[in-house]
């Protein structure tokens, strides 16, 4: 659809689900384009060609449970009103704006939404900058990639909850210091991606206590130290990047049981190893394998025959 959208819209008092997703609809939204509408639940406009101005300290009729603005022209100022995320919110996506806030506050999450329902949030591709002591570990989905925070990782906010977060992603973004070992008390996650940051120190062994983790990206760090064996423990994971950082040493012989990974990149850091055969015996399932620019050492190893197995020969890292 094309064109622009009409204020008569803002009439539809009953009106209690709004979806006009991915089009090409143009103009700008104002409130009044809202102004009666104190039934909507759901509201989705993202991947559209208009913007939306609103006065900063307008206050809409409306208490959504799901609310989605991506890729359209929101900002660079939030309206005060979702200056903190309400706690009864289930989606929140304003992601690839142009928004700007600072401090980002979850002040009023402080339980469970009613519904029982664990909220998302995306708010990715932005400018948000300052720094986010915690978040509440209720959140399903928390990503915060692509902006400019500062600071150290935020921590999770277990408190009486049940820590439900899966997906946490806080990667392009300026963090600093070490990995906190509070978020291994994210017993449910399944991804995890601290990437392109300023992150520095050890890998905190207790990450290879989450046992449903599939996805680990640390890439293009600082950090050091050797690869904790305990990353080994985790059976689930399919995907392991901890390229351009620091590491040293050996692979730890335990990640010969990540047997479902498909995807491992140690590129870019400074291990000193012969490529184990182990790596081409158990991990049947790997389809990218990169070693590059590490100090791997020539090894002359006669093929293995019908037991199968890898054979180097004057292979360079």
């Amino acid at each position: 659809m094309q064109g622009s959208i009409p204020n008569e819209i803002g009439q539809l008092s009953k009106l209690q689900e709004l979806y006009i997703s991915s089009n090409s609809l143009t103009g700008v939204l104002s409130e009044d384009h809202f102004a009666k509408l104190g039934e909507l639940k759901l509201l989705d406009l993202s991947r559209n060609l208009f913007a939306l101005n609103v006065s900063s300290w307008w206050v809409p009729p409306f208490q959504l449970r799901e609310i989605m603005m991506s890729s359209i022209k929101v900002g660079p100022l939030f309206p005060a009103w979702f200056g903190v995320l309400c706690y009864d919110i289930g989606l929140v996506d304003f992601s690839d704006n142009n928004l700007t806030w600072n401090p980002l506050e979850f002040k009023q999450m402080k339980k469970s939404p009613p519904d029982g329902n664990s909220p998302s949030i995306a708010l990715k591709s932005n400018k948000l900058d300052g720094s986010l002591k915690s978040f509440p570990s209720y959140i399903y989905e928390l990503d915060l990639s692509q902006n400019f925070f500062t600071g150290h990782i935020p921590l999770p906010d277990v408190g009486q909850t049940v820590a439900s977060t899966r997906f946490l992603t806080l990667s392009d973004n300026h963090f600093t210091s070490s990995i906190p070992e509070d978020l291994c008390k994210l017993e449910n996650l399944e991804y995890l991606d601290l990437s392109n940051n300023f992150l520095s120190g050890r890998v905190p062994l207790c990450l290879g206590n989450l046992p449903d983790l599939w996805v680990l990206n640390l890439a293009n760090n600082s950090l050091c130290g050797q690869i904790p064996s305990s990353l080994g423990n985790l059976g689930q994971l399919w995907i392991l990047h901890l390229n351009r950082n620091k590491f040293v040493g050996k692979l730890p012989s335990s990640m010969r049981s990540l047997r479902n990974l498909q995807i491992l990149d140690l590129g870019d850091n400074g291990l000193t190893d012969i490529i184990p055969t182990w790596i081409g015996e158990r991990l049947s399932k790997l389809k990218f394998l990169r070693f590059q620019s590490n100090n791997f050492h020539h090894a002359m190893m006669e093929p293995r025959g019908a037991e199968g197995g890898l054979s180097f020969e004057n292979f360079n890292s």
